[in-house]
């Protein structure tokens, strides 16, 4: 019997060790997922709130349109941009020109996100 906890005891301390080792790559993992270079969806700069809304010009048409195609998105029979820096854009889509969806677009690296409901919160309609 003696023999036997001893053993029992050598394996609960190996399970443990790897359980902790486990638990430490997860820990270790999830912090470098937290920081990929994935762009965000909440842009914080007040000047792109307070800048006005104006409608795409010269290569934005196709950049732009090539997204919202790509991204399946049916409501932007009309868009408004605002242009956060070269490439980064915020768009205001609608079916109706009443109703408005929110949009941040990536266009050199071709990403197109829905806007978080905290950057809509701060955002008003192009009209």
């Amino acid at each position: 019997m003696l023999i036997n906890k001893n053993i029992m005891n050598k394996f609960v301390k190996i399970v443990l060790i790897i359980t902790g080792i486990i638990i430490i790559f997860i820990l270790i993992y999830d912090k470098n997922d937290n920081q990929t270079n994935e762009p965000q969806t909440v842009i914080n700069d007040s000047r792109t709130y307070n800048q006005s809304w104006r409608m795409p010009r010269g290569s934005e048409y196709a950049e732009i349109g090539k997204l919202i195609v790509q991204n399946n998105i049916k409501i932007c029979g009309e868009y408004h941009v605002k242009e956060v820096t070269s490439g980064e854009y915020v768009i205001a889509c609608s079916p109706d020109g009443i109703n408005w969806q929110y949009f941040v677009a990536f266009t050199k690296i071709g990403k197109f996100y829905r806007a978080s409901d905290e950057m809509v919160s701060k955002l008003t309609p192009p009209r």
